[in-house]
């Protein structure tokens, strides 16, 4: 089995470059979803805080009893 890395892709180019930034932005999604199937992405301009936040939302939601988290479908 050979071990990959996840590809990390910036898209910031694609979010504010030219045509050929764009271009070159999706041929390097288009190779990542080729080669490994997905892909991470940077320079999409998400605040940290908003990742922090989410993140602590999820831990409380799994946190809560069986019986909470149930009513929640």
């Amino acid at each position: 089995m050979s071990s990959q890395s996840i590809p990390t892709v910036d898209i910031a180019d694609f979010l504010n470059g030219s045509d050929a930034d764009k271009a070159r932005v999706a041929a390097a999604i288009a190779a990542a979803n080729e080669s490994i199937g997905f892909f991470a992405i940077t320079g999409h301009g998400v605040p940290d805080s908003a990742y922090k936040a989410v993140y602590d939302a999820a831990y409380r939601f799994f946190d809560l009893p069986f019986d909470e988290k149930d009513l929640v479908k």
